[in-house]
Order: structure tokens, then sequence, then C-alpha cells
């Protein structure tokens, strides 16, 4: 059975991708309009020196009926970076489908559990 990824997968791509490049902070002095930005340029830089890190994401979605009703659906998403070229993702959706990828270096492989 394929492993299913729902929207916010290619989200989490998106934060990983970011993960693994380096990002340099921007110029900028507390209290002026980039304050903000210098400091999240800041942590993204501390987090792209890590060697090795995980993170475990709550996820939770909409999804609307043909009748209108919204039924709400959830992800548990473990992340490891093992750099320079090592990725696990291990996810456990709230309708008890299971699955993930890893990431070698070389090959992407989805897996089922």
């Amino acid at each position: 059975m394929p492993f299913k990824f729902p929207a916010g997968s290619l989200l989490m791509l998106l934060m990983i991708h970011l993960c693994l490049v380096p990002v340099q902070a921007g110029e900028g002095k507390p209290g002026n309009d980039n304050q903000a930005k210098v400091q999240l340029a800041e942590m993204a830089k501390k987090l792209a020196g890590a060697k090795q890190f995980s993170v475990s994401m709550l996820m939770n979605y909409d999804v609307v009926q043909e009748s209108g009703q919204k039924i709400q659906f959830s992800e548990v998403r473990d992340v490891l970076i093992d750099r320079p070229n090592h990725l696990r993702v291990d996810a456990r959706q709230s309708d008890g489908d299971t699955g993930g990828l890893v990431f070698d270096g070389k090959v992407l492989t989805l897996v089922s559990f």
C-alpha cells in the first residue's frame, strides 16, 4: 500500500530543505522593522550549524465533506536529520496509516509500515 502524503507534506519538505541549507543573517538593529527577520535568520543559522537534530510535529487538518461537514485528521511526524546527507521521517496518521521516508545521501525511499 503506497504511503499517502497529506497537504502538509510539501510544507514539511520545504522546512527540511531550509534546515539543510546554510543561512546567513542579514544586517539589522534591535528595535527596527528587520529585527524579526534578523532573529529568524540567526536561529536558522544556528540550526544550519547543527550536525544532527530531531523534531516531532503534530499536524492537524480538516477535510470538508460534500455535506459540508468538517472532519479533522491529525498526523505525528518524527524527523531526524544527520548531516551531511541522512534523513529519516516517520509518520503516524490518525486513521492508523503509518509510513515515512529515508534518505541515505543517494536514494530517497518511501516506506509503509
